[in-house]
């Protein structure tokens, strides 16, 4: 028996004998947590940057207040596009498996927050303390339970016949 049969049938590599699990580099809780936090701030410095280009290219100085709402949804979009974004690169860098399954949960957790901020603030104003709750939640608890999540479906599922 020659040692690449055990490896390999009909040229198709099945098991790499120096592949790791995602088990064996680490759940990717950190570059999760990392490159979600990266990300989000990341897109909400750009978001409230394509924010104030708006107000000061298409606003006139006496209309400036009645869209700082605009200003602040383009903000947080930016904020929900790049933590999402930043998470799938940092556990694409880290060789992490089932990285878009963590993306997508994450997007989907983290729409709700953000989107109930959004929907208080015209309203009720910026309130310090849903804003607050709504980027703790989004930069820390939302990536975590999003791997946690991914990482029990993945071991589930990997395990049925």
């Amino acid at each position: 028996m020659r040692i690449l049969d055990r490896y390999q049938t009909s040229g198709r590599v099945q098991d790499r004998p120096n592949a790791r699990s995602a088990r064996a580099r680490g759940g990717g809780y950190l570059a999760s947590l990392s490159g979600s936090a990266l990300g989000g701030l990341l897109g909400g410095v750009l978001g409230a940057f394509l924010g104030t280009l708006f107000l000061d290219v298409f606003v006139e100085n006496q209309y400036r207040i009645s869209v700082i709402a605009t200003y602040v949804a383009v903000a947080a979009l930016g904020f929900w596009y790049g933590l999402f974004l930043g998470c799938w690169l940092m556990l694409r860098w880290k060789g992490q498996t089932l990285r878009r399954a963590t993306t997508g949960l994450l997007a989907l957790l983290s729409a709700p927050p953000i989107g109930y901020f959004l929907y208080i603030l015209p309203g009720r104003g910026i309130s310090w303390a849903v804003l607050l709750a709504t980027v703790g939640y989004a930069l820390i608890l939302a990536p975590l339970l999003s791997r946690f999540l991914v990482l029990q479906l993945g071991h589930y599922r990997s395990r049925s016949p």
